[in-house]
């Protein structure tokens, strides 16, 4: 399994995000608009990163900063949360390898 074949879509509102067979998808309709935006944000940085053949450790070491940020932001959509734990595992272990 290769840990950073990972596919970011983004459609207004809607995240679709599919490592190997697994997708995440998540509506963020009932977000504020800020807070949209910050996850919106932070999803297009880690996708950039990602892509890179050799990605930064001390950028992805941000985007992990950054997601526990707006996890906490959704606490209240349980699913939300749980799929950008799941993200941040994915980080923590392309960090790792």
């Amino acid at each position: 399994m290769n840990e950073r074949n990972m596919t970011v879509n983004i459609s207004g509102k809607q995240i679709n995000i599919a490592k190997d067979n697994a997708t995440i998808v998540d509506n963020l309709s009932t977000l504020n608009e800020e807070n949209t935006y910050k996850i919106l944000n932070i999803l297009g940085q880690i996708k950039g990163e990602m892509d890179k053949e050799n990605p930064k450790i001390n950028h992805l070491q941000n985007c992990l900063k950054r997601i526990e940020q707006v996890i906490n932001i959704t606490n209240g959509i349980p699913a939300l949360t749980v799929n950008l734990q799941k993200l941040y595992n994915i980080i923590k272990c392309t960090i790792n390898l």
